[in-house]
């Protein structure tokens, strides 16, 4: 199994989160860090902000499977 499609739970104190692979929870964090910053956000669209995020995801994975 890929690095990018082992699934991964989410806990914390009161949720526990549907499973995520790698890639869909990475690309949530970059989303999160993106929508973060009001200058970016706002001067792309929707679909842009997610496809950078997939991107993002994608290249951290390649790089995890470099090491």
């Amino acid at each position: 199994m890929k690095n990018s499609e082992q699934p991964v739970r989410i806990i914390d104190n009161t949720h526990l989160y549907p499973v995520l692979t790698k890639r869909e929870y990475f690309a949530a964090m970059a989303m999160q860090g993106v929508l973060g910053k009001e200058t970016f956000k706002d001067s792309v669209t929707n679909a842009t902000i997610a496809k950078f995020c997939v991107v993002m995801a994608d290249e951290l994975l390649k790089q995890l499977e470099n090491q």
